[in-house]
């Protein structure tokens, strides 16, 4: 745990702190406004204009401008950077049925690293070029990261890049989602150490966390495309189904060894050993000498009424550890 919390030397953690609060000045702004006009457009939107904004720095700046000047020199950013370091993240892969997105519902960020693939892209693919661009060709590999609102290039940099010049990326594909929402609200103080893209070698840093920061604003609003909308609750329905029919398929032993491990034991209550462990929950797991436990249990090869005993023993005293 302490080397997350010493990513940052003590300059970089200063600055990062104050590029947050500056941030936050300005979403604050805009979410302490009151709607009194039809004529306005929703804060969601608003929103993700910011990102827009943010995405377009990154894809035109940080990524063409410098690589026209010399080829693969622009700084690293991938879908790593947007994982939490815990890995507790939904990934909803699509490539099998990928699905389109007006492209002004999302931000955008596609990285081009060679000049000479820019410039054979600008004047092979376009329709000034006689050659449409096509947003369903299977060259094209894109990610959504939720809540972010953004859609991050995997594959077909170079051709979107064009598409995107020449206003011919009308529709974006979208092959998986990655859904960090969870992870994202944890973060109070707008530094995202629980995530891999707050290295200290993160060149793009300061840009990195405010995408992150927006997020969770977006989160709140929760406008997101549809498309999205639609495949999040159907993997979260998926999984809610699969998640039931295995627990009522469980014997009470698996649900012993399941809920009551080891490992369970740590999880609850943040151990990093076992060295207070209550005896009662010792003699459960280990003692050959009790009828019931799972050492006793195992080696008699106990029928489930036996094991369903046991699990309501093992209830009433990891009960106690809460």
């Amino acid at each position: 745990m302490l080397k997350i919390f010493s990513i940052f030397n003590s300059k970089n953690n200063k600055k990062a702190v104050g590029n947050a609060e500056k941030l936050r000045k300005s979403i604050n702004y805009l979410t302490n406004q009151k709607d009194s006009g039809d004529h306005l457009i929703d804060k969601f939107h608003t929103l993700m204009y910011l990102q827009k904004i943010i995405c377009n720095s990154i894809t035109y700046d940080d990524y063409g401008y410098k690589t026209i000047y010399e080829p693969n020199s622009a700084p690293e950013l991938g879908l790593k950077d947007f994982l939490p370091r815990n890995n507790l993240y939904k990934n909803i892969d699509m490539h099998d049925n990928p699905i389109l997105i007006n492209s002004k519902d999302v931000a955008f960020i596609t990285m081009p690293w060679s000049n000479e693939r820019i410039i054979d892209s600008l004047r092979g693919i376009g329709n000034d070029a006689d050659n449409r661009f096509d947003n369903t060709n299977s060259n094209i590999d894109n990610l959504y990261i939720y809540p972010l609102g953004i859609v991050l290039v995997s594959s077909g940099n170079h051709s979107q890049l064009s598409g995107l010049l020449k206003c011919e990326l009308k529709r974006i594909k979208v092959t998986g989602i990655y859904d960090i929402s969870e992870e994202l609200l944890k973060d109070k103080d707008g530094q995202f150490v629980n995530f891999l893209g707050s290295s200290e070698e993160n060149t793009l840093l300061e840009k990195w966390q405010s995408l992150m920061e927006i997020g969770k604003y977006l989160l709140k609003y929760n406008e997101f495309p549809h498309q999205i909308v639609n495949c999040i609750e159907k993997e979260n329905d998926k999984k809610d189904r699969e998640g039931n029919k295995v627990l009522n398929s469980m014997t009470y032993k698996d649900k012993v060894l399941t809920e009551f491990s080891n490992t369970a034991y740590r999880r609850l209550t943040g151990a990093m050993n076992f060295d207070n462990v209550p005896k009662a929950i010792w003699n459960l797991w280990y003692d050959e000498n009790n009828e019931y436990s799972v050492q006793s249990l195992s080696k008699a090869n106990a029928d489930d009424s036996k094991w369903k005993t046991l699990y309501g023993m093992f209830q009433r005293e990891f009960a106690k550890l809460k």
